[in-house]
């Protein structure tokens, strides 16, 4: 209830891209030090004309960097906080189930920094499957370790910014299929993460031949990051030769007529 009641009453400037809220904290976004100033006086406003009281010896204000939700928000990147991947980084080699799921929990939480990380997580995962025997060896080792290494290197993702060129860049195996969400920098005009995706496949997905997972993965892609695309144009690039096989089969099956769907869209780049 309060959050929506704070969402209605800074609307506007939640329209305007100029506050995040969450709960009973409020970022405030802008490129400059002026505009920062401007843009604090209109919360405090509306704070003001609203009634609400600001705590004003937890408040932060024009700073170039700031640590929310486990996250660091710094020069237009975003970075796993350090408390959160330490927690990562320490955790001992799993010898149950519980501290299966705790692990894969804590490094879940930062998967959208991690090119592939359902496939590499899936001997983990795996070991989560019903009547699976726990057996912790050398292939789960290497995913465990692998995803410490990860994140041991501090990943960032550039922040989206809906002005800026976009290409979803995807791709499939019989393992599982994953995306990455890359936007164009007019600082150095090179493409640049600013999310990843990965799934990983099903038994039944194992069996669909090789156009049609990477017919799933641009589908499965465009979903996951549809809040994204609505109403801009993006590229795909993907295996073009794969997703004209998919379309030219006989028989329409869901896969097909969901790529139907949205090839209107978007444009294919092989």
């Amino acid at each position: 209830v309060f959050q929506r009641y704070i969402n209605t009453i800074f609307r506007p400037l939640i329209n305007d891209g100029i506050v995040l809220p969450y709960l009973d904290d409020i970022i405030i976004l802008s490129s400059s030090f002026e505009e920062g100033i401007e843009r604090v006086e209109r919360v405090l406003s509306i704070a003001s004309e609203y009634g609400l009281e600001i705590n004003f010896n937890k408040s932060h204000f024009l700073k170039k960097r700031i640590e929310f939700l486990g996250h660091v928000v710094e020069d237009g990147k975003i970075f796993p906080s350090t408390l959160k991947t330490k927690a990562v980084l320490n955790f001992p080699e799993p010898a149950n189930l519980k501290q299966i799921h705790s692990f894969l929990g804590l490094a879940g939480y930062f998967r959208k920094f991690i090119p592939k990380y359902s496939i590499i997580a899936r001997p983990l995962s795996d070991l989560l499957k019903k009547d699976r025997k726990f057996k912790f060896g050398e292939e789960e080792r290497i995913s465990f370790n692998q995803l410490k290494l990860m994140l041991a290197e501090i990943p960032a993702l550039r922040i989206y910014n809906p002005n800026y060129e976009i290409e979803l860049h995807t791709d499939a195996s019989l393992e599982g299929y994953g995306a990455i969400l890359m936007q164009k920098s007019p600082d150095d005009k090179n493409f640049h993460p600013t999310y990843y995706m990965s799934k990983k496949t099903t038994d039944a997905e194992k069996k669909y031949s090789s156009y049609e997972l990477e017919a799933l993965a641009v589908i499965e892609a465009v979903k996951k990051f549809r809040v994204y695309l609505l109403g801009i144009p993006f590229k795909i690039v993907t295996d073009c030769s794969a997703l004209e096989k998919t379309m030219q089969k006989k028989r329409l099956g869901y896969s097909r007529c969901t790529l139907g769907f949205i090839a209107g869209r978007i444009r294919l780049h092989h």
